[in-house]
């Protein structure tokens, strides 16, 4: 299982994740508005931070074939998913993202 927190500021929003959606699709189900333009891992405006589970992240998941790499310790919440492997796990997972305040939309 996967637990994915949204930090920003003081503020802090946790749901269960899951592998068979983006993570900014995950995040826009539960009412954040998240800023976001291409969707396809083009423009980096929804990379934010990873503050821990970056074990626990997939990049491009959905083979987007983005072409923008946000570095080490980042993840584009348009093209990023949850591993399977990480949701089947009997152990619990808790992915951390920072989102700036410019995050959202």
């Amino acid at each position: 299982m996967v637990t994915l927190e949204v930090v920003q500021g003081s503020a802090r929003i946790r749901v269960a994740g899951c592998d068979d959606q983006p993570l900014l699709e995950q995040l826009e189900a539960c009412d954040l508005a998240i800023r976001s333009l291409c969707c396809v891992g083009a423009c980096s405006t929804c990379a934010v931070r990873i503050r821990s589970g970056s074990e626990v992240v997939e990049r491009d998941a959905y083979g987007i074939g983005c072409s923008d790499d946000p570095g080490p310790g980042r993840a584009l919440l348009c093209v990023d998913g949850i591993l399977t492997s990480a949701i089947e796990e009997d152990r619990d997972h808790l992915l951390v993202l920072e989102l700036p305040s410019s995050a959202l939309a």
